[in-house]
């Protein structure tokens, strides 16, 4: 009695390790398997002509799970002509990546015919030409430009521009489209540009200077 109860425990343990051995296996297989099936193998990009095609290099193969999304934005932040983009995944193995160009906001005048500032305050190069966006010209000091690009884009002035002249020190004067010439203090908000232009449309002075640089004082004076 005793050897037959011991007969099956060995029968049972031999179960056991035969059961943990094929489940080892099959899981192996598994494994295996879902590695190969996730692998990204094919990326779609919406305006594919804006990014280097080396970029998918860096993604390819690797598991569609596991992508670092923060690692992705760093990589697509350097393509200074974008203003966003949106990631679908496409199971098991695409990724569809919708580029978002950033809109020109001024051209740069101190260089080609073809670079150009953003709104996303980055400065890129592009083939394609645009002639309704104003010229920019001086210290391109992206610590305060975005700051520029808000307060113009917020204000009355946005289509009537024909040169932002940018300082050393923050500030920035407008050269409008009928030549008059608008100087600014430093310090800027919606209300301000708003009253600025107001009297600017209101005012029938044939000066083309207007200088509003010193506070609670405008000084007109021509050229």
């Amino acid at each position: 009695m005793m050897l037959l109860l011991t007969d099956k425990k060995l029968k049972i343990y031999f179960y056991l390790i035969l059961l943990l051995l094929f489940s080892t296996i099959n899981n192996h297989k598994l494994t295996n398997y879902f590695k190969e099936e996730f692998k990204i193998k094919k990326i779609k990009f919406t305006k594919s002509d804006l990014i280097d095609y080396n970029l998918k290099n860096n993604i390819i193969n690797q598991n569609i799970f596991s992508i670092n999304k923060n690692n992705l934005k760093s990589i697509l932040e350097n393509f200074t002509i974008l203003n966003s983009f949106e990631v679908k995944k496409i199971y098991p193995s695409t990724l569809e990546i919708n580029l978002i160009k950033t809109k020109p906001f001024a051209k740069i005048i101190s260089n080609s015919n073809y670079t150009y500032l953003g709104e996303n305050g980055k400065i890129f190069e592009s083939y394609e030409t645009y002639n309704n966006i104003p010229s920019i010209s001086g210290n391109v000091n992206f610590k305060n430009i975005n700051h520029v690009i808000k307060t113009i884009n917020n204000s009355p002035f946005k289509k009537k521009i024909e040169t932002i002249k940018l300082f050393p020190s923050g500030r920035f004067d407008l050269v409008l489209k009928n030549k008059k010439v608008i100087k600014l203090p430093i310090k800027l908000d919606k209300e301000f540009m708003q009253s600025v232009f107001f009297f600017i449309e209101n005012n029938n002075d044939q000066k083309n200077i207007f200088d509003f640089r010193l506070y609670n004082k405008i000084i007109l004076r021509n050229e």
